[in-house]
């Protein structure tokens, strides 16, 4: 086509409403900055596709057009409709496209589909029909106009709609086949990209920037390296690829990183994604570059967790840590003059208000070198100054080599001394293989020396495939012979598949011949589909036999959506039948909405059906606000009717606010109405401080009145320090007055020592005066190591002098090994003497394995002789199988001599099936023979059932022949509903017959209430026969207030009639056990 300077190349068309607006100006926008692919220019197609012009105005009632919108209508090549349901409402569209038609040029108007279905949203004078089929079968089909459709779909992200959309409009505009574009820009870009690979990446101003260049060779042998694609000088996107060019995601969940720049060259906004081309964050930069926007893909607010880890914190606690989001949505950035950042001030709005992290941390300072690689990183506190962490590190510093390997770290405490992290070390030192692939880590205490890391390695060492993929890791102690691993393990093995996926996951002994992984299999195996996503985890033993892992199954299937999302799981025992797992289903199915946020759960039983599972509900479904905040879920039964989930409520609603905050949550019972929850109260309602931390908590009734939570109170208050320590905490009843929490206090104040360590505790009572909480002390003070493990406790009274406290003693000291493993405890009197605590030692020692389990503790008097305390013992060893199980206890006395302890008995060995359930215990005497021990039995023997109830309990006599316990019976036997209430025992004696237990029946029926709360309870007699127990009464009924707190029990005879037995012989859940 010929593009004259006076004429329109297209005449834009639309609604003046927000959403179509902005549709509108991007399309003119997009085309208009398009540049044709030098494929095209060559035969003839212009460079640009001239002039647009975009209608601004609104029509009149009357419905005629302007002189100078007809003229420029008559202008234009093309008409373009933006079309949304409300298009087909508005006069003025309806008119351009009738005077384009009239002129003759339908064929040359084009659609774009924002929102909705065509036959909604498309003006009538662009819908036409065609008849398809024949007969009764004929149908009328809707014939799309040209165009494009931006409408979201599952499998595309917004810019790649756009992208199409774009493309299809300019292949009209341009004269060509939509093919003919896209193979011209694929081609043109393939042409104009430069593609590097990188072992590392930094960052200048936002955009990415490659360290370490990697050569063909090194890539081809790596487990991943970061592939840049450059154009035109600036980098378009990095992909986090493994030996195959296959993307894998890292830690976070990040594959791909894809930089939008500004006119300026300036970077816009760099997209994060995962390997399925979700958005996961965008990081959107102001103009300067000085302050960075954690977004959703839509542009809202997403809170990040903050930099937790890095600074040697124990491993349990960062993963803790990343789970939680701390409100921080901006990052305030300053630069180098080379353009690294040098500081990083978290925010929680747009209005640079000061966030913590979990830690509570406001920032990061660094010092980079020349390559951009941090070679010394601090947290900042509230005044920019060195944030201290728990653990006494204040600092850590970075080596690399010439190539960009990071080859040494070490931590610092406050004065830049070397201090031990959390995980037992100082300082590693890592050594790499040419192509970059880990070899080992070395761990060295505060003086250099090697020494071993509280994963009881101090020297860990990796084997790699020839593409990168490690094989095998192995563990090490300081004078270089094998270590057991925390998880009992001296080496990891694994395969892969010809795509890098890895297929078998093995955990081997000193020996090479296989162990549990912690308490249960030593084997797993893995498929994946075409898409590489994970499908199939099976678990095996040391025999290679099929077994159950931790959660309940040995087989786990998962199918997925669209975007990658985890649609389905199936669960599988050994059998290879359908299990339930320890959540209770045996299949489960999610559904998100477009944003990846879970919308709906729906578990089923090993059936096939709809079933209730351990979280009381066979349907979940849930609501979310535009922010991303869950602002509605319900619980629904497997008949589709609501019902009240665990905590005892079929409908919780919330309400956040501008920070993410939840301000209020709301809960309502199955028939819609509020309902109270089993804490006490219906409704509960936060306030914040200005940095985000809990200030009060509010707790009402179905009437909206104040009401007790758990009893206890209604009201909460706390006040923080700069780092969100609570340093204040008061409590106040129903009338606003301050009221006893159930710890014995009305107010608790905190101090905090640089680190964060609680170094004291103050209680207070309602009047304001110091007062002894339950604990038996007015003021807690605890002093701490370099490491942050507590070592000293001490007790105060309310006129602040030494108190013995509940435990019997006012001050005591810890002392732990080099893993953090308590090995003394000494006891000291208000006098500052040792003294006997209540539990009857001054002194308590214990030993552990390399494992970390206690194997011996040993009790000593105040003049350091073996004393014998309170439980009968003076030393106690302990054995451990090979998945942590305690399995046998002996017991000693003062003269290391076997002696039975209280509970009768001077040894005792357990046994575990797969699961980690007991299933047996034996009792021995002082002679090695088997004894009876306190409750009655010589030996126990328990069943479970598949969800892991203990559905059969057996005890046995000395001649291991049944024998009747201290409450009457040989065998119980349970049974359990799908909530995994216990509904009925049963009792048998030593033939195997009913038998009536010592509380006088055979068996028992529990009945329970929507919330969980066992209501009633029924005895019946070895016939059947409903029987007066122990007590006078057949039948225990337990009333509740609205709130769910009991009331009243009350006990009926044959004749329903009340009785008041002398003591209430009914112990709720524990007679039967």
């Amino acid at each position: 086509m010929t593009v004259q300077e006076s004429r329109y190349t297209a005449f834009v068309s639309y609604r003046r409403l927000p959403k179509d607006t902005g549709w509108a100006e991007w399309l003119v926008g997009a085309l208009s900055d398009f540049e044709t692919p030098e494929a095209l220019r060559r035969r003839g197609t212009p460079k640009k596709i001239g002039r647009l012009f975009r209608d601004e105005g609104d029509l009149a009632a009357s419905g005629d057009l302007s002189g100078e919108l007809k003229a420029a209508l008559w202008d234009s090549d093309y008409l373009i409709v933006v079309c949304s349901p409300e298009t087909p409402k508005s006069n003025w569209v309806r008119a351009e496209i009738a005077l384009f038609r009239h002129w003759g040029r339908a064929d040359r108007i084009l659609a774009l589909l924002i929102e909705g279905a065509p036959e909604e949203s498309y003006p009538e004078l662009l819908r036409q029909y065609r008849m398809v089929g024949e007969g009764r079968d004929t149908v009328m089909e809707l014939i799309v106009p040209a165009g494009a459709d931006v409408t979201p779909r599952q499998n595309k992200t917004e810019q790649e709609l756009k992208d199409l959309a774009r493309d299809r409009i300019l292949s009209a505009l341009l004269g060509c086949s939509f093919a003919e574009l896209r193979q011209s820009l694929e081609a043109e870009r393939r042409s104009e990209t430069v593609v590097a690979y990188f072992h590392d990446v930094v960052r200048r101003r936002g955009i990415p920037e490659g360290v370490g260049a990697l050569t063909e060779e090194q890539v081809l042998h790596r487990e991943y390296s970061y592939r840049f694609e450059v154009r035109a000088g600036r980098v378009e996107s990095v992909q986090r690829v493994d030996s195959h060019g296959i993307l894998r995601e890292d830690g976070e969940g990040i594959a791909q990183w894809d930089v939008m720049y500004r006119s300026s060259g300036a970077v816009e906004s760099v997209d994060r994604r995962n390997r399925h081309g979700g958005v996961k964050v965008r990081e959107s930069y102001s103009r300067d570059g000085r302050t960075v926007d954690f977004l959703r893909e839509d542009d809202t607010a997403v809170a990040q967790a903050g930099f937790v880890g890095g600074m040697g914190l124990a491993r349990k606690l960062v993963a803790d840590l990343k789970e939680r989001r701390a409100g921080i949505v901006r990052h305030r950035l300053d630069y180098d003059e080379r353009g690294y950042v040098v500081r990083r001030r978290y925010a929680r709005d747009a209005y640079n208000t000061p966030a913590q992290d979990a830690m509570g941390n406001y920032g990061e300072g660094y010092e980079v070198d020349s390559r951009g690689l941090v070679t010394r990183m601090w947290f900042l506190d509230a005044q920019d100054g060195h944030a201290i962490q728990r653990n006494g590190v204040a600092e850590r510093r970075d080596e690399f080599d010439a190539a960009g390997w990071l080859i040494r770290w070490i931590y610092l405490d406050a004065l830049g001394q070397p201090a031990l992290c959390s995980d037992g070390y100082s300082a590693v030192e890592q050594s790499f293989d040419e192509f970059g692939n880990k070899l080992k880590d070395i761990c060295f205490d505060t003086e250099g020396r090697p020494t071993l890391s509280t994963e009881n390695f101090a020297i860990w060492t990796g084997k790699y495939n020839a593409h990168g993929n490690m094989i095998e890791s192995a563990s090490w102690g300081v004078d270089g012979s094998p270590t057991l691993r925390e998880q009992r393990h001296a080496l990891w093995i694994a395969d892969y598949d010809d795509r890098g996926n890895q297929t078998r996951i093995g955990y081997l002994g000193f020996d090479r011949r296989p162990v549990p992984y912690k308490s249960w299999y030593a084997t797993s195996t893995a498929k994946y589909d075409e898409g590489d996503d994970l499908i199939e985890e099976r678990y095996f033993d040391v025999e290679g036999r099929p077994t159950l892992s931790e959660f309940g199954y040995a087989c786990l299937k998962q199918g997925y959506d669209a975007r990658g999302n985890v649609a389905e799981l199936e669960y599988f025992g050994v059998d290879d039948k359908p299990i339930l797992s320890k959540e209770g289903f045996a299949r489960l199915t999610q559904t998100y909405d477009e944003r990846g946020n879970r919308i709906e759960q729906v578990c089923y039983g090993t059936d096939g059906v709809l079933t209730v599972g351990k979280g009381g509900f066979a349907r979940w479904v849930a609501k979310y606000d535009e922010r991303g905040n869950r602002i509605e879920e319900s619980y629904f039964a497997a008949d589709g009717t609501p019902t009240a989930g665990r905590e005892g409520v079929a409908c919780a609603k919330s309400i956040f606010d501008d920070r993410g905050n939840p301000l209020e949550q709301a809960y309502f019972g199955v028939d819609g109405r509020p309902v109270t929850r089993k804490e006490g109260y219906a409704r509960h309602v936060h306030k914040y401080d200005m940095y985000g931390n809990v200030a009060e908590q509010a707790y009402f009734g179905v009437d909206g009145g104040p009401v007790l939570r758990n009893n206890e109170f209604a009201r909460m208050t706390a006040s923080h320090d700069v780092h969100g320590n609570i340093v204040e905490q008061a409590y106040f009843g129903v009338d606003r007055t301050p009221v006893l929490c159930k710890a014995g206090y009305a107010k608790r104040k905190d101090s905090y020592d640089e680190r964060g360590n609680r170094i004291e505790q103050a209680h207070f009572g309602v009047d304001g005066a110091p007062i002894l909480a339950n604990d038996g002390y007015a003021v807690f003070r605890q002093k701490y190591d370099e490491r942050g493990n507590a070592i000293e406790d001490n007790c105060f009274g309310v006129d602040g002098e030494p108190i013995l406290s509940k435990t019997g003693d006012a001050r005591r000291t810890h002392s732990l090994d080099g893993r953090g493993n308590p090995v003394e405890h000494r006891c000291f009197g208000v006098d500052g003497a040792p003294i006997l605590c209540k539990e009857n030692w001054a002194i308590l020692r214990e030993r552990y394995d390399e494992r970390g389990n206690m194997i011996e503790q040993s009790c000593y008097g105040v003049d350091g002789d073996l004393i014998v305390c309170k439980y009968g013992y003076a030393t106690c060893t302990k054995r451990y199988d090979d998945r942590g199980n305690l399995v046998g206890q002996e017991f000693f006395g003062t003269d290391g001599s076997l002696m039975n302890s209280d509970d009768g008995f001077a040894k005792v060995t357990q046994s575990f099936d797969e699961r980690d359930n007991w299933v047996e215990g034996a009792y021995f005497g002082v002679d090695g023979a088997l004894v009876v021990a306190k409750g009655g039995y010589a030996r126990i023997k328990n069943k479970y059932d598949a969800r892991g109830n203990k559905v059969e309990h057996s005890v046995f006599g000395v001649d291991d022949a049944p024998i009747l316990c201290e409450n009457g019976y040989a065998t119980l036997k349970s049974k359990y509903d799908a909530r995994n209430h216990d509904v009925e025992h049963l009792y048998f004696g030593v033939d195997g017959e009913p038998v009536l237990s010592k509380y006088g029946y055979f068996k028992r029926v529990n009945r329970y209430d929507e919330l969980g709360s066992e209501v009633e309870a029924t005895f019946f007699g070895v016939e059947g026969e409903p029987v007066e127990r122990v007590g006078g009464y057949c039948r225990a009924v337990r009333e509740y207030d609205a709130t769910g707190l009991l009331l009243k029990t009350r006990y009926l005879n044959f004749k329903e009639e009340e009785v008041f037995p002398e003591e209430d012989h009914l112990v709720w859940k524990t007679e039967s056990r």
